[in-house]
């Protein structure tokens, strides 16, 4: 997120408000300037949160400089009206609750798989818009892209299908012309158009309202339309079973059982129709994007670095030594072989790179990530680790990071110095427990997810070579970072190591959809899934 973005849309206002956040921790705020900064805090929640970082920065600044607290002479919460001091509380108590459960999550093992969720970042977000390749959205809905966010709201989609994957562990794919309300995690209605709910509600149930009916599942996979008057719904169910509230004044109640199929219609008609299967997209495949689309890839595909380092798309500028400490020569850095993924259709020729001991090189991207936009980056690497001595450990890493000029990054770490992968944003931590074997081919996906008005967010899914590469991005992942506000403009690639065991890379993508940087990896049957 660009933090220079108007806190409550008037910039005026914005300013005003961090100059007397500013003057206050200065010891500087004058009586008349306390009442106008509670007036600018009052009824505002994002402006309360960046008073509350604000303060909470300048704190612990002053603490790490060896200041009491007391010194500071700034009182946090002290000038807000009870009202808005409990609604800051609130927010601390649920940063710090996202925080424990985020940071509680790292530490779990990528084999596991799907162990860490994407966060809720705000209390409003509730769903992943997971696939949308080949979709055309109303303009009144606003941009719309595959893995974005989304909160409470509606989504329009005039053609295609899409997948939304709520935070609740179900999903809708809807067929356009649609429009559907977003309600909760647990909760949705759809106007017109096509729906296929999927997904195990253990606890509780996810209700589906239509204008003359309320659906609730029992753990199971239905189908839902409803005309461009919205005034007649059929429920098609495929598997287990659901319930029908049919609002006809009487509240009558159905059970609709797999095979089955009702219509419901403003007139107050309830009737058993045929089932219809296949009328429905229950398992769209994922539009193909050509492969030109891709921003950036990089295949290794040299006899050597010392002479040819400038093959790939995307790229601005040959790589290059970003350190005079490179242990190793450049003409030694391209091993052999590329890494082979198994049942991919088309292996690719040539060689792959070949970290090992000390190694930094870097190579300028034509088309940077901005994480000051709404926008979602896909990147994908092959990975294989070799040992190349008897020792289990050797304190070694490895990382392949994205990086901008003043010196802020993401970094993904096939290898750490806990032997572990790892990834970092701006110094926020996410660490495995496992480390990757030896001898074995994995693949690294990463999201990175940049929101203009809200933290952003960068996760990454880590698949063994036996594993089934899913058709879209994943509800919970291998590896998230805590949410955190960045502006940066990443517009370099570097792979870097120190006193590592060798790793090697392969097959760099970044692409603005899932599908780009993963279809090479998926089954043919996988894809339909």
């Amino acid at each position: 997120m660009n933090k220079n973005e108007p806190i409550d849309g008037e910039p005026e206002r914005n300013d005003r408000l961090k100059k007397l956040v500013g003057r206050l921790c200065d010891d500087q705020l004058a009586a008349d300037e306390i009442q106008e900064l509670e007036s600018l805090l009052s009824n505002n929640p994002v402006a309360v949160q960046y008073y509350v970082e604000s303060v909470d920065l300048h704190t612990r600044l002053h603490r790490r400089q060896g200041v009491r607290a007391a010194e500071t002479k700034v009182t946090p919460l002290s000038m807000l009206s009870h009202q808005d001091r409990w609604r800051a509380l609130l927010w601390i108590a649920t940063a710090a609750c996202i925080s424990l459960v985020v940071g509680a999550a790292m530490g779990t093992r990528f084999s596991d798989s799907r162990q860490v969720a994407a966060s809720g970042i705000a209390s409003q977000e509730i769903a992943t818009l997971s696939s949308a390749s080949g979709c055309r959205w109303s303009d009144h809905g606003g941009a719309r892209y595959e893995g974005q966010r989304l909160s409470s709201g509606t989504l329009e989609l005039d053609a295609g299908i899409a997948m939304v994957r709520f935070d609740s562990d179900v999903t809708l794919t809807i067929e356009g012309p649609a429009k559907l309300d977003l309600v909760s995690v647990n909760r949705a209605s759809l106007r017109v158009g096509k729906a296929v709910f999927s997904g195990m509600t253990d606890l509780d149930s996810f209700t589906l309202e239509t204008p003359y009916s309320t659906i609730l599942d029992e753990g199971t996979e239905y189908a839902v339309s409803v005309n461009s008057a919205g005034d007649v719904t059929e429920v098609h169910v495929f598997d287990g079973r659901v319930q029908c509230d049919f609002k006809d004044g009487n509240q009558s109640t159905i059970q609709v059982d797999a095979g089955q199929a009702r219509r419901f219609a403003s007139r107050g008609s309830d009737i058993s129709i045929p089932f219809s299967a296949s009328g429905f997209a229950r398992n769209p495949k994922p539009v193909p994007v050509p492969k030109q689309d891709v921003i950036l890839s990089e295949s290794f595909a040299y006899e050597t670095l010392g002479d040819h380092r400038s093959g790939g798309k995307g790229w601005a500028s040959d790589w290059q030594p970003t350190s005079v400490n490179n242990s190793v020569p450049l003409d030694r850095l391209i091993a052999a072989d590329s890494i082979s993924w198994p049942g991919r259709m088309n292996q690719p020729d040539g060689g792959c790179l070949q970290l090992s001991g000390n190694v930094s090189l870097g190579r300028m991207m034509k088309q940077p990530i901005r994480m000051d936009r709404n926008a979602a980056y896909y990147l994908s690497f092959l990975v294989r680790k070799s040992r190349t001595s008897e020792v289990e450990t050797s304190r070694g890493w490895g990382f392949l990071t994205l990086r901008n000029p003043q010196g802020n990054k993401i970094a993904i770490g096939p290898l750490s110095q806990r032997g572990t992968p790892k990834l970092i944003h701006n110094g926020r931590t996410a660490n495995a427990s496992t480390a990757l074997d030896f001898d074995t081919t994995y693949l690294f996906v990463a999201k990175v997810l940049a929101q203009k008005q809200r933290p952003d967010q960068v996760l990454v899914q880590v698949y063994r070579s036996n594993d089934t590469v899913d058709a879209v991005e994943p509800l919970t992942w291998t590896l998230a970072t805590q949410p955190i506000y960045d502006d940066s403009i990443f517009d370099q690639i570097r792979v870097v190591s120190r006193s590592s065991e060798t790793v090697q890379i392969d097959e760099i993508r970044v692409g603005k959809t899932w599908g780009l940087v993963t279809a090479d990896y998926q089954r043919p049957t996988d894809q339909a899934k």
